[in-house]
């Protein structure tokens, strides 16, 4: 069988200028208010595909850039950098089990009453989320910012934005053919569209359905 020389690349780091807001711009707005500590504590929801932990990382990436700290829940208490991070994070707290409720609470509330900012996220408000009551208490102090997924339109607007930054010349039936035939998150559309983009160049090919069809068939996407 023909090795497969052409691979998705890895998506890039996630970071706030490479997330794709689309109806979430108030949302992002938030998320740099409490980089910069205008803001104390955010609590994200939304459906998956929404960006949650895209957010969650980007913030933790930027906190550290400026020379922050930032610490995961539930975590270790006596742990170090969990007891004197300046951003405490909780990704997926609806998902967690009866010891990392405790855990992640403890972390939470220790981080609030030294002054350290705050970011969870789950499916939903935390007033909907089945946990522990001091828990959902917590996290319903924070500022509740929800989240909704790219719809299609949105989605292919994204990409042909993104090829226009690459100097793509993308038509759209090419942009239908992709999503239609591929998981429709925008990770996934986006690494589709920089392998079309090299497969394009090394092919010497203008960009193309035919070329896109061949592309998913190899990579058997």
């Amino acid at each position: 069988m023909e090795q497969l020389i052409l691979q998705l690349a890895p998506p890039p780091a996630p970071a706030l200028d490479n997330y794709l807001a689309g109806p979430n711009r108030g949302a992002l707005r938030s998320l740099h208010e409490l980089i910069a500590g205008s803001e104390r504590a955010i609590h994200l929801w939304g459906p998956r595909g929404s960006g949650r932990t895209h957010l969650l990382r980007a913030a933790a990436a930027a906190v550290a850039a400026a020379g922050g700290t930032a610490a995961w829940a539930p975590g270790e208490a006596g742990s170090g950098v969990a007891d004197t991070a300046e951003l405490v994070l909780c990704d997926d707290a609806d998902a967690l089990g009866a010891e990392g409720q405790a855990a992640a609470f403890a972390m939470l509330d220790a981080a609030r009453l030294r002054g350290a900012r705050l970011l969870t996220a789950a499916l939903a408000p935390a007033h909907e989320l089945r946990l522990r009551e001091d828990l959902r208490t917590r996290l319903g102090q924070s500022l509740s910012v929800g989240l909704a997924v790219l719809s299609d339109a949105e989605k292919r607007a994204a990409i042909a934005a993104r090829a226009a930054e690459r100097s793509m010349a993308l038509g759209e039936e090419v942009i239908d053919y992709v999503i239609t035939r591929v998981r429709r998150d925008m990770g996934t559309l986006m690494q589709v569209l920089e392998a079309i983009d090299r497969e394009s160049l090394a092919a010497k090919r203008a960009p193309s359905v035919p070329l896109a069809r061949e592309l998913l068939l190899r990579l058997e996407l």
